[in-house]
């Protein structure tokens, strides 16, 4: 089973590619063989404010890839600093312009096939620390 949460920053952009996942045959039949299911906070015992270094550690302990749009370095919580201190065994964060994804149709279907790749490739990309998605140019 592979899962996924996302940020509080980006989640109506998730709900949309989860709705293209869906509407897609060939993605949904992918995503249901490989057991690639979302989770929210709570399922991964944190509320909808946990700090990023919260949400991070909890995310690494179970296996959960966070997605986000969040590359601000505010703060020692950061997610970004929290990056920067990690060992090479974390798992990737999955990051991408949420506001784009919420308006380019064309754009949200790339980033829906690259997120299902992406997950089915989590343990080849451990250590990566970030995956930008699309991952080609726009």
């Amino acid at each position: 089973m592979r899962r996924y949460v996302a940020d509080a920053n980006c989640e109506a952009a998730v709900d949309l590619l989860d709705a293209v996942i869906a509407a897609d045959e060939l993605l949904l039949d992918v995503a249901s063989a490989a057991q690639i299911v979302r989770v929210d906070f709570a399922a991964i015992g944190l509320s909808r404010d946990a700090a990023d270094d919260e949400v991070r550690a909890a995310c690494n302990l179970q296996d959960v890839v966070l997605l986000t749009s969040d590359i601000a370095m505010k703060t020692e919580d950061a997610l970004e600093s929290v990056l920067r201190r990690e060992t090479d065994a974390e798992l990737p964060v999955v990051t991408f312009r949420h506001e784009r994804v919420e308006t380019d149709a064309d754009l949200r279907r790339r980033v829906a096939y690259d997120l299902v790749e992406v997950l089915l490739d989590i343990e080849t990309l451990r250590g990566t620390r970030r995956v930008w998605l699309p991952r080609t140019s726009v």
